[in-house]
Formats: C-alpha cells, sequence, structure tokens
C-alpha cells in the first residue's frame, strides 16, 4: 500500500517533548544543575591563596563560568516555553560550554604564566572532545527534527 492511500489511517503529526526530545529536556533541566554544583564544588575546594595569588585569572575564569551557566538557564527557559528561538539558541548554549574549557584554560595560563598543562591534563581534554562531538549530534538533531521544527514554534 502506497502511504498516499486513503486506507491508511493519517500518521499522527510529530509535535511535543516527546521522542529524542525527551532526552534534550532531560539534558536542559540537568545541565544547569550540574553546572552550578560544579561551580560550587570547585570554588568551594580552590585554596583561598588562588584568589589572592592570581586575582585577575580566577575573576576572569569565575566570569565566563556564570555567562555560560546564564546561557545555558536562558536556553532550559526558552526550551519549556517553546519558543521558536530555542533552536538557535541551543546553538549558542553548545558552543558557549565547548569553548569555556579551551578559553578558560588558555585565560589562566596567560594571567597566571603558568603552563597551560597545569590546568589541563588528558583525560580533561578527550572528556572536554566527547562533550564537543555529543553536544555537534544534539545540535544536528534540533536543528533537523520534525519533533523539535513544529514544536518550538511560539
Amino acid at each position: 500500500m502506497a502511504a498516499s492511500d486513503p486506507t491508511l489511517p493519517p500518521q499522527p503529526e510529530l509535535r511535543g517533548i516527546g521522542g529524542l526530545l525527551i532526552l534534550v529536556a532531560i539534558g536542559q533541566v540537568l545541565g544547569p544543575v550540574r553546572m552550578l554544583i560544579a561551580f560550587v564544588q570547585y570554588h568551594a575546594t580552590t585554596p583561598g591563596e588562588a584568589w589572592t595569588r592570581f586575582p585577575v585569572a580566577m575573576t576572569g575564569e569565575l566570569l565566563m563560568t556564570v555567562a555560560v551557566i546564564a546561557i545555558v538557564i536562558w536556553t532550559s527557559f526558552l526550551f519549556f516555553r517553546k519558543s521558536a528561538r530555542f533552536p538557535a539558541m541551543f546553538t549558542i548554549e553548545w558552543a558557549a560550554a565547548t569553548a569555556l574549557f579551551p578559553v578558560n584554560t588558555f585565560w589562566a595560563s596567560l594571567a597566571t604564566g603558568l603552563p597551560m598543562s597545569t590546568f589541563a591534563g588528558g583525560s580533561d581534554v578527550l572528556e572536554w572532545l566527547l562533550y564537543a562531538v555529543a553536544g555537534f549530534a544534539w545540535v544536528m538533531y534540533v536543528h533537523n527534527s520534525v519533533r523539535v521544527r513544529n514544536t518550538f514554534v511560539e
């Protein structure tokens, strides 16, 4: 039978938070929580002397991280509003979160005069690469999914 056969029941329109979009929803809820927990843990365990010895490095790192957290929270807000701006903002979120690690590493090295390897080891780079590749796959999904296109229209 052909897809245009009138005896077939109509296919439901893919719309709403379902299918793979549920995983994006979970990420948009858990992402800010995970980032805030990591942020608090990092600053709770950073020796106070780091702020005394390297205030410019620490302040820059703090501001960059807060900016990315704000982007993630705003993107989550747009997601649950089903805003048409969500797909573009999701791409910005991924780019900002992906750039945070290398930019922070470079910034810390530049501001302290210490080598970049002081701030990033091999496992950090591998974790960052995995995040970047997986995030890119989700960006492609968000920009090519019929469900996303039908859901984020307001």
